[in-house]
């Protein structure tokens, strides 16, 4: 594999169920597009939240 271009090394799309499994957890989407001969395009939406701790210790813990 060392040497070759990125684009015609084997792939066997472990990287990719993986990262779709953490999106997935994160309660997100994964996008993904692709053309012949333009490649493809991944797209990541993961929610953002606020953190909801700063609200319960504003006096100091419980």
């Amino acid at each position: 594999m060392t040497g070759e271009p990125h684009h015609e090394r084997p792939q066997n799309g472990l990287g990719t169920m993986a990262v779709h499994s953490i999106v997935k957890f994160m309660r997100g989407e994964m996008k993904v597009e692709s053309a012949i001969g333009k490649g493809t395009s991944f797209t990541l939406f993961i929610p953002a939240v606020e953190n909801d701790h700063s609200a319960k210790n504003e006096n100091g813990p419980p």
